[in-house]
């Protein structure tokens, strides 16, 4: 359980976090204007971190009948929420 946590760290939270850190640090010391490095992490960087983990990534049968599951639940737990919100007396 804690080296599944710890390699979950490593795998999804560093690789996130680094370039975070280094634009704060050379913000602070270096007052380097950070707008095109953010850009450059949003447009760029991200879709690329997240197109290299879709590619590698292991989906099974299970895990889309799962996600399927929970998104169907969602759905009818929200539509019944904003069925009782609209009946709900306002005054």
């Amino acid at each position: 359980m804690l080296y599944s946590f710890l390699l979950t760290i490593y795998k999804v939270f560093l690789p996130i976090s680094l370039p975070v850190v280094g634009g704060a640090l050379l913000k602070r010391f270096k007052n380097v204007d950070n707008r095109p490095l953010s850009a450059l992490s949003l447009y760029v960087l991200s879709p690329a971190l997240i197109f290299e983990t879709l590619l590698k990534a292991r989906i099974e049968a299970e895990d889309v009948m799962q996600t399927v599951l929970f998104c169907l639940c969602n759905l009818v737990v929200m539509w019944g929420i904003a069925v009782a919100a609209g009946r709900w007396p306002l005054a």
